[in-house]
């Protein structure tokens, strides 16, 4: 299933939605339906179409576990985000289509289970891997016991393998000096404000590359993040979802006053309408380019390289380093709760504590 725009010269762009059906003969037909006039009518339509299909697929069902798994994945799509729904598709492909054969559902044994779940644990995958596959295959099987009357889910009180521990990788951050010996070397406005932005607002990467113009707050000097942008959906191409990652990801970000004018003088040397991106005008960076950029840059500057998501752990210690509580620092980067922050930052806080007591 895809969701994709199309442009033509002299013409408003369009968007379409395209999916892939089995037809009675078990070939592939290519369904495409054209003219939305936004991403999330196509998508809307997309979801419409698939509906209708149910009782289509209802008719001919014969409980074979492809079928059922398709059959769920339809109910389960309407449910969850976009980004989920995806992540359990990759799942499915993956590590049950995969290894488990296409038999009738309802005669799937806790042994075959078992069998496959050895698999799973011979691929050092890792444990929260396996657990999510096996809670996914679970969610199909109860459902199959609601509509094709299984009688007992093969998944339910299987001891689960511990799977493949991963090492846990070290933080990486820049200090303050480094991050400054990094942006000396860039020539380019809008890459050194890129860069600001991500390492003096802890934003996620996503975040930053879905921001419109119109998400700069000038009157409030604020950073407005309610939207997020994947790669990860629609054949590589991006989508800007409408909401981020969590509910707590909705916030306003205060940013500093010097940010705030280097903000505000590169949008009045350029050209640039509320529904532009923030960087990158008609389409945001690409995450390529940036990773790309991120390297170059490390590399000229003679420093160590860090992945992007590594700004928002320097802009976390730089908040912590300036005495910042735990709390402050999980709304500003849109932690679900303080629990998260303390989980990811613990260790930064340890000499903060020392200068407390140096102060009883």
């Amino acid at each position: 299933m895809a969701v994709g725009k199309t442009t033509y010269k002299d013409h408003p762009t369009t968007w379409y939605f395209s999916i892939y059906v089995q037809t009675d003969t078990g070939k592939k037909k290519k369904i495409k339906k054209e003219g939305f006039l936004s991403q999330r009518a196509a998508f809307e339509a997309e979801n419409e179409y698939l509906e209708k299909l149910i009782g289509v697929v209802k008719k001919k069902r014969r409980g074979m576990l492809y079928e059922v798994i398709e059959e769920w994945l339809i109910y389960y799509k309407a449910t969850v985000k976009v980004t989920t729904y995806s992540q359990v598709s990759k799942y499915i492909d993956r590590y049950i289509k995969k290894f488990l054969p296409n038999i009738r559902i309802v005669t799937i044994t806790k042994d075959q289970i078992r069998s496959w779940l050895k698999e799973l644990n011979n691929l050092q995958l890792t444990r929260s891997t396996i657990v999510r596959t096996v809670q996914i295959l679970e969610e199909v099987f109860k459902y199959a016991q609601s509509e094709y009357g299984m009688a007992d889910n093969p998944c339910s009180y299987l001891p689960v393998p511990k799977g493949f521990q991963m090492p846990k990788k070290k933080m990486s951050f820049y200090t303050l000096e480094q991050f400054k010996k990094f942006r000396s070397v860039i020539q380019d406005e809008e890459w050194i404000l890129f860069f600001n932005m991500m390492f003096y607002t802890g934003m996620r990467i996503g975040e930053a590359q879905a921001l419109m113009v119109s998400d700069y707050d000038e009157e409030r000097r604020e950073l407005v993040i309610h939207r997020t942008l994947t790669n990860k959906l629609n054949q590589g191409k991006y989508v800007v979802l409408d909401t981020p990652k969590t509910s707590k990801s909705n916030r306003r970000i205060l940013i500093p006053e010097w940010l705030h004018h280097d903000i505000k003088s590169f949008l009045k040397k350029v050209n640039m309408r509320n529904d532009h991106f923030l960087l990158g005008w008609e389409d945001p960076f690409s995450a390529t380019n940036i990773y790309r950029r991120n390297r170059t840059f490390a590399e000229a500057a003679n420093l160590h390289h860090i992945r992007i998501h590594d700004f928002r752990h320097s802009h976390a210690s730089l908040l912590i380093n300036q005495g910042a509580d735990a709390l402050l620092v999980s709304q500003r980067l849109g932690h679900k709760n303080v629990a998260e922050t303390l989980n990811t930052y613990a260790h930064l806080w340890p000499n903060k504590q020392k200068d407390l007591i140096n102060l009883l």
